[in-house]
């Protein structure tokens, strides 16, 4: 598509996953169903895939931490935070910090990105410009000298 797309989809799953779960634990929802609901959400096939193998893992005994980064489905910042939060019995908390983060990170992302889409469309429109110009003109200039070298 566009620079920048698939780092807006994926920060922009990072937050949404990290905010659903957090909200979830917050209000007693058990690890495992919240686990099925942030697979849902989703809206992505190879995530979800992803994410049973992440529930097996936790049913086996690994920390929910633990068994996404074996998957590697999110970058280590978010792991290891996730790490934390469970060592320090703050997973909730935890789990929104993390969604601010990353939505603090879409927000910049978002903004850098709509901040260069009108010099690429004013360059793009010049081009263009030029283009239909430059047709023009050399169409007249060539009338002009075939005028020219006609024999009267």
């Amino acid at each position: 598509m566009f620079p920048g797309y698939g780092r807006v989809l994926r920060h922009r799953y990072y937050a949404q996953f990290s905010r659903t779960l957090g909200t979830l634990m917050e209000n007693g929802v058990p690890l495992l169903r919240a686990i099925d609901l942030v697979s849902e959400i989703a809206g992505n096939r190879y995530l979800e895939v992803k994410m049973a193998e992440v529930r097996r893992a936790v049913i086996d005994g690994a920390t929910l931490s633990t068994a996404l980064t074996a998957q590697q489905l999110f970058p280590d910042l978010l792991t290891d935070m996730m790490a934390v939060g469970e060592q320090t019995g703050h997973f909730a908390q935890t789990m929104q910090t993390i969604a601010d983060v990353y939505e603090r990170e879409l927000d910049r992302t978002v903004k850098t990105i709509s901040a260069l889409i009108p010099p690429v469309i004013i360059v793009l429109i010049a081009i263009v410009v030029g283009f239909v110009v430059y047709s023009i003109l050399s169409a007249v200039f060539e009338m002009t000298h075939s005028l020219q070298v006609r024999p009267s």
